[in-house]
C-alpha cells in the first residue's frame, strides 16, 4: 500500500485528502442530526456538548478546505496530513470514548474518523517533503487573496 502511495503524485493525494475531509464533515453533520432527532433525550449533558462540538467540528472543516476566512492560517497544522490525522484522531476517540453518551451511530464514526486518521498519517509520512512545499503555496495563496480584499476596501473609502 505504502509504494502506490508513494507512486501517487501529491497533489491527488491532497485532492483525495479535500475530499475525504468535506465527506467527514458530512459525516458529522449526520452524526450531529442523528443524536438531535433520534436520541431526543440526550443521555447525559456530555452528549449534548459533544453534538454542538460536531456541528462546530464540521463547520471548520469545510472552511478550512474551502479556504474560506483565513481559516487555513489560523489552524495552520490542519494544513497537514498530520495535523488533520491528529484532530481526526482526537475526535474518533472522544467519539468511541464518551462514556454514558455513547450510541452506535459514535461507534460507526469514530471507527471512521480513526480509519481516516491512520491513512492520513501514511499519506503524510509518504509525502512529506512534498507536502511542505504544498502547504506553503497553499498559504501564500490564501495570503495573497487576503491582501487583495484588503487593498480593495482600502479603495473604495
Amino acid at each position: 500500500m505504502k509504494d502506490s502511495i508513494a507512486k501517487t503524485p501529491f497533489d491527488k493525494a491532497a485532492l483525495a485528502m479535500k475530499v475525504i475531509m468535506i465527506f467527514n464533515a458530512i459525516v458529522l453533520i449526520i452524526t450531529a442530526i442523528i443524536h438531535f432527532v433520534f436520541f431526543k433525550f440526550l443521555k447525559s449533558f456530555n452528549g449534548f456538548v459533544l453534538t454542538i462540538y460536531l456541528i462546530i467540528w464540521a463547520v471548520l472543516f469545510v472552511l478550512i478546505e474551502f479556504s474560506l476566512l483565513r481559516t487555513r492560517t489560523w489552524f495552520f497544522f490542519m494544513n497537514f496530513g498530520w495535523g488533520k490525522a491528529l484532530f481526526l484522531l482526537f475526535i474518533g476517540l472522544l467519539l468511541v470514548a464518551a462514556g454514558k453518551s455513547v450510541t452506535w451511530v459514535d461507534i460507526l464514526s469514530g471507527v471512521w474518523f480513526i480509519l481516516c486518521a491512520v491513512i492520513f498519517f501514511i499519506i503524510s509520512m509518504v509525502h512529506k517533503d512534498t507536502e511542505a512545499e504544498f502547504v506553503k503555496d497553499l498559504l501564500d495563496g490564501v495570503e495573497k487573496k487576503q491582501q487583495e480584499k484588503e487593498a480593495a476596501a482600502a479603495n473604495r473609502v
